[in-house]
């Protein structure tokens, strides 16, 4: 027992905070206990933050944040089961995942997303957890995926049809080859400056800007002097992104001049103009 500095009341040391540990990091002072009793220090901690200046608080609050990022980088695990359970309790989900069992499952994946075996970046469930699947939040209904994949999927079960009328495995099998392709890219390229060209144009290709407009016409202009492995990378993304772009304008539903693969009317126009310009030089559209 032990009678506070402040209240004078004598309560159990359980109700005091521990001291802190002398100069040498060894033991603590006396009893190992505060003066003043926990109710105390918290009144007393409010009333000082109290008469706290906006500033102080947009400080306090922006250190904090910069705690919590620190630790959630240090403890990843932690972070994907504290996030978990508090979804299924917002949910209102039956189930708790405990630590050791998400890294039994990450461990059981090598880490890999269960969807198309890439390195896997977030927590999913397998039976989604809303009302119309009935999911439930325990470790054999949980596993690991990438997040491509997982905004993908959204709620719906492995296999079915999305909102945008496209199925998983077939988006699945998309992404592989278009990884695959990128790989096959990357370890072809030589950093030269045509190379440079060919990921300026990546970057042009889908933006509605008036800069994508003036790329593509100098690029036009410039095509006769490409390297032809350039070139040809070039004319192999730039026939796919027609391809998809005529599809995606064909479907009356599913029009909206923000959500084309190769933007508005004036944009198709402008990489017209280097489809065309290909198409001089002898190459196929």
């Amino acid at each position: 027992m032990k009678t506070c500095t402040v209240c004078k009341e004598t309560k159990p040391l359980d109700k005091f905070y521990a001291s802190q540990l002398n100069k040498a990091g060894t033991k603590r002072d006396g009893d190992g206990r505060r003066a003043q009793c926990i109710e105390c220090c918290i009144k007393k901690e409010i009333a000082r933050r109290e008469q706290w200046t906006d500033d102080q608080k947009r400080k306090r609050n922006r250190l904090q944040r910069g705690y919590i990022r620190k630790w959630e980088k240090r403890h990843p695990f932690s972070t994907k089961v504290r996030r978990l359970n508090a979804r299924a309790k917002r949910l209102g989900v039956s189930g708790r995942v405990r630590y050791s069992e998400l890294v039994a499952v990450w461990n059981r994946h090598d880490g890999k997303c269960w969807v198309c075996g890439f390195p896997a970046t977030e927590i999913d469930h397998y039976r989604p957890v809303n009302r119309k699947s009935g999911g439930t939040n325990t470790a054999d209904n949980i596993l690991p995926i990438c997040r491509e994949c997982n905004q993908k999927r959204s709620h719906l079960w492995h296999g079915e049809v999305d909102h945008q009328g496209g199925d998983l495995t077939m988006a699945t099998t998309t992404k592989r080859a278009n990884r695959a392709r990128l790989n096959a890219l990357l370890g072809s390229f030589r950093d030269t400056p045509d190379d440079l060209v060919f990921w300026s144009f990546r970057y042009f290709l889908g933006r509605m800007t008036i800069h994508t407009c003036c790329f593509a016409d100098d690029l036009a202009r410039a095509w006769p002097h490409l390297d032809k492995r350039v070139a040809g990378a070039i004319r192999q993304e730039l026939e796919d992104a027609f391809r998809k772009d005529d599809k995606r304008r064909a479907d009356a539903k599913g029009y909206s001049p923000y959500y084309l693969p190769m933007g508005r009317y004036h944009h198709r126009a402008a990489w017209e103009h280097v489809r065309r310009a290909y198409i001089e030089q002898g190459g196929k559209a």
